[in-house]
């Protein structure tokens, strides 16, 4: 079965309740989502507004979900950090 991608670019506040994502926008008239986490693959964070619960994070670890997070000038966080901080490699 394919596994979905979610990009969440505006602020969200990120939750589960019975083996669901919640996606709760910030703004007043948003509307309410729920995407059952096993249909997830991956997430890709941008917005830095966006709040996710550790219970969440758990939940999605235990799903195999990648969760990736982008910095201010939108990459991966992890990524950018290994890039930057390794000058060579050697095998």
């Amino acid at each position: 079965m394919l596994k979905r991608t979610l990009y969440i670019s505006s602020a969200m506040h990120l939750s589960t309740k019975d083996n669901q994502l919640i996606l709760s926008p910030k703004e007043e008239n948003g509307a309410l989502r729920l995407v059952p986490i096993e249909d997830i693959g991956y997430i890709i964070i941008e917005n830095q507004q966006t709040s996710i619960t550790i219970p969440t994070l758990n939940s999605l670890s235990e799903s195999n979900v990648a969760v990736v997070f982008c910095g201010r000038n939108f990459f991966n966080i992890f990524a950018h950090d290994y890039i930057k901080n390794s000058a060579s490699f050697d095998f």
